[in-house]
């Protein structure tokens, strides 16, 4: 993916931008029910900005989100992500309101006249799953620290439905069967195939 057209023309007429982060992520509630698209920004206050051709609404980080450089390769290779994120209110809310487990997320990079504050365009940077969060508890006078693990799309292939199925989660859908009675048979490494 390219940038638009109106972004490529700005760069070429060497006129001041701004880059600001978005971030996007569809979590689940502790208690169940439906999915909640949550989003930060590094921009001051909270902005609805058309994404992909929906309207989403952007919570401000006030620069409190910290993007490492993103290294592409190609390949099926899964890529990994580290996060800083601030202890922003919203930010908090998002690691600890919401079951970020494998959740889907989005990063763009949106590109934003620095004289008029227009948004020229935005590019997707990253899409992946949250794979991890780590909250930092600082020491006395410290600083706390809230890093958000990002994996790849590429994620999504390293894993087997059967790996997740038992004996017994089987026979709750069907008490006769037995498909998988002997499923933990063979999930030691140790075990040779093909020997008596």
């Amino acid at each position: 993916m390219t940038w638009p057209a109106a972004v490529l023309t700005h760069f070429a007429a060497r006129l001041p931008y701004a880059v600001h982060w978005l971030l996007w992520a569809t979590v689940k509630p502790f208690g169940g029910g439906a999915a909640v698209s949550v989003g930060l920004w590094t921009g001051d206050d909270h902005e609805t900005i058309v994404v992909e051709g929906q309207a989403r609404l952007y919570h401000g980080a006030q620069g409190g989100l910290q993007v490492p450089p993103i290294a592409y390769r190609v390949g099926t290779e899964v890529a990994s992500l580290d996060l800083g994120l601030s202890l922003s209110p919203e930010g908090v809310t998002l690691v600890r309101g919401y079951n970020t487990r494998l959740a889907p997320v989005q990063l763009h990079a949106a590109v934003f006249d620095a004289d008029t504050g227009g948004l020229l365009g935005l590019r997707r940077m990253f899409k992946g799953l949250v794979d991890g969060v780590r909250i930092a508890t600082p020491e006395q006078e410290g600083q706390a620290a809230l890093t958000l693990t990002l994996v790849s799309a590429a994620r999504r292939g390293t894993m087997t439905v059967a790996g997740r199925k038992s004996d017994q989660s089987q026979r709750a859908r069907l008490s006769t069967d037995r498909f998988r009675q002997y499923a933990d048979v063979g999930s030691v490494a140790a075990d040779t195939w093909g020997t008596d």
